[in-house]
């Protein structure tokens, strides 16, 4: 039984309103009163957690509802022609194809997997991520739980192979352009996906436009999300090491902060930088040194950048070792 399946026997056998799959089977278990227990747990699991407790009555088949037969209208008596009604146009999001897995290009895998058959490293999960809309948008795993997205879309492969995964999703708006967004695969797959009408996928700095159109935002602009994650960086006058974390405040800020050797003296430091261009965060990274005004330019990647002092002239460097 699908994941689509166990929530509209969910929403029949209790009574629930029709919705997402993702508001039906939260509905479920908090009538069933299993929010406690359920916390944290993949969207699969609450569902087969909920099928438990409602016991043997679920596996029953539903009641099948009577058919009616429709008035027969006497030949004699005129029928009007029925005309088509013109398609009315779409409106919000659609979810037009997504696919989870470990290959490299998801999109060109063409053994695609289902259950216990891993095919290509690849499978198709658009029927579970549709069900995971609400209010237009997308925000899977928005907490950062760790296998999330493997017992959520492919839990009969959570033993291997060991490799990152990740998630991509084919949409549009409105009956518009389709695009493409993909998360990062990472290890654990502490990774979530978002996607709303203003940013289209760009919180995880993996989307891949539609021919001829530009990004959303402004053109060629690095995603404060896309410079997530533990860097080292290091200077040679005087000689100082440093690791530290950046972690984004929405598009337009950076929180920072680590610890740097100096002459093998730990030296705790952290703060707050803000964009000043497409690819520059600027401001006091120490916020206890009110002197120490930064500069630090970002690749187009967000995986390295050059800190810096307030006339330009070069500082130090750093690299991203994990996107944490």
């Amino acid at each position: 039984m699908s994941l689509a399946d166990k929530a509209e026997r969910l929403r029949a056998e209790l009574g629930l309103e029709e919705g997402p799959i993702i508001a039906i089977i939260e509905q479920a278990s908090t009538q069933l009163g299993l929010d406690a227990e359920l916390r944290g747990m993949s969207l699969v699991d609450k569902a087969d957690a909920c099928m438990s407790q409602l016991g043997a009555s679920m596996m029953a088949p539903m009641a099948t509802v009577p058919v009616v037969a429709a008035e027969v209208v006497p030949m004699a008596v005129p029928i009007a022609p029925i005309v088509a009604k013109p398609a009315a146009a779409l409106s919000g999001l659609t979810v037009h194809a997504a696919r989870y897995g470990w290959a490299r290009d998801l999109w060109s895998v063409n053994d695609v997997g289902n259950g216990g058959n891993r095919g290509g490293g690849a499978k198709d999960v658009t029927g579970i991520v549709r069900g995971m809309i609400v209010n237009d948008e997308l925000h899977i795993n928005a907490n950062r739980h760790g296998q999330y997205m493997n017992r959520t879309f492919w839990p009969e492969t959570a033993d291997g192979p060991a490799i990152p995964r990740k998630l991509a999703v084919q949409y549009s708006y409105d009956g518009g352009a389709r695009f493409t967004t993909e998360s990062r695969a990472v290890p654990n797959e502490t990774e979530p996906l978002h996607l709303t009408r203003g940013t289209r996928g760009t919180l995880d700095e993996r989307t891949l436009h539609a021919p001829g159109q530009a990004a959303a935002g402004a053109a060629g602009q690095l995603s404060a999300q896309a410079t997530r994650g533990c860097y080292v960086g290091a200077c040679f006058l005087p000689i100082i090491l440093t690791t530290f974390h950046v972690t984004p405040v929405g598009e337009d800020q950076l929180k920072v902060g680590g610890c740097s050797a100096v002459f093998g003296i730990p030296c705790p430091w952290g703060g707050t930088i803000s964009r000043t261009g497409s690819h520059r965060f600027a401001g006091n990274p120490n916020a206890a040194d009110p002197n120490n005004y930064q500069i630090w330019d970002f690749d187009n990647m967000g995986n390295c950048f050059c800190g810096k002092d307030g006339n330009g002239a070069p500082l130090w460097w750093a690299v991203r070792v994990c996107c944490c």
